[in-house]
């Protein structure tokens, strides 16, 4: 099997090389964490196309050149024009190409059908070109359904974990389904401040 990069080495090396060419990936993260950081790790690390339903795309474009990441697209993306036509919006693709949803939500919120058909398009798209995908998907009240088919349709799902006191800010990466694979029996403690860190200073990576 083809594996690629997330874009975090030692996360590679953790899921024996990657991911497996095709998958579709969940990152789930509280909406005050540096989650972001992590979705451009992953564009970095091959030509993408980055859509983004929230962020304006000057944002994103400038955050993106900021961390030196070129070989990407990005498009603004109202979430219901993905949803009437998902396969065109993917359709320039390129072979071995990478899709960032960023984020999900609004597709979650939407009725089962049409959320889910995105995922599908997502997945069909990056099988088709031997790439890799990454949902976005942040945390809310009220998304349960919507959550729970983006969890269940995903190939991988990573949990960012945020934690904080008066004197340290502490993120854990928890991979907890890895199709075609093991998942971790233990989370990654990352640093996200301007770049994803991995902390190996103690004996969790």
């Amino acid at each position: 099997m083809t594996r690629l990069s997330t874009g975090v080495p030692i996360l590679d090396r953790r899921l024996d090389g990657g991911l497996v060419s095709g998958s579709v990936v969940a990152l789930v993260a509280p909406p005050e964490s540096q989650s972001e950081l992590l979705a451009t790790a992953f564009a970095a690390a091959g030509p993408t196309l980055y859509l983004t339903t929230l962020r304006p795309e000057r944002s994103v474009r400038e955050s993106l050149a900021a961390a030196g990441v070129e070989d990407v697209t990005v498009r603004q993306c109202d979430a219901e024009a993905l949803a009437t036509d998902p396969a065109g919006v993917l359709r320039d693709l390129p072979t071995g190409g990478r899709v960032v949803i960023d984020v999900m939500n609004p597709l979650e919120r939407m009725e089962r059908r049409r959320g889910a058909g995105v995922v599908a398009a997502v997945s069909d798209a990056v099988e088709a070109e031997g790439g890799a995908a990454l949902l976005h998907c942040l945390e809310e009240p009220g998304l349960d359904d919507g959550r729970v088919r983006t969890l269940a349709l995903a190939d991988v799902v990573c949990s960012l974990e945020l934690s904080h006191t008066s004197l340290s800010i502490d993120n854990r990466l928890h991979v907890t389904k890895f199709r075609n694979g093991a998942a971790l029996t233990e989370p990654i403690k990352v640093k996200l401040a301007d770049a994803v860190e991995v902390d190996t200073s103690r004996d969790i990576a």
